[in-house]
């Protein structure tokens, strides 16, 4: 069925593509804007720069563990559920990271949005 939808929609692959890079855009993005709020969230938890620099540690640590489990479970699944899924989990733990009351809260939301991205 889905080669048949790809095969008679033109603009498929194009919509396919925007989708993909705009959640590429937003890992990357999530994974460096943070850099800038290091100082910020210093000051709001009352930690230590050494302590809050693990908010930035534990996506990018999530992200390098989780690399090839999760390639080789798009290909046992198929690449458009693991993808949907791993935008869901990043969006949860986006969400969690704006409720987060410590700085330990923070990094284990941050894991979770590692996950996902």
């Amino acid at each position: 069925m889905q080669d048949i939808q790809e095969q008679t929609d033109p603009g498929y692959k194009w919509r396919a593509m925007f989708v993909v890079s705009v959640g590429v855009f937003m890992a990357t993005l999530d994974g460096s804007i943070v850099n800038i709020a290091l100082p910020t969230l210093t000051e709001y938890f009352k930690t230590d720069i050494s302590t809050i620099v693990w908010v930035i540690l534990s996506y990018m640590l999530t992200i390098t563990a989780l690399l090839l489990t999760l390639g080789r479970l798009s290909d046992m699944y198929g690449k458009k559920p693991v993808f949907a899924g791993g935008i869901a989990i990043f969006t949860i733990g986006s969400a969690l990271c704006s409720f987060s009351t410590s700085e330990m809260e923070l990094i284990a939301f941050r894991m979770v949005q590692g996950v996902g991205a």
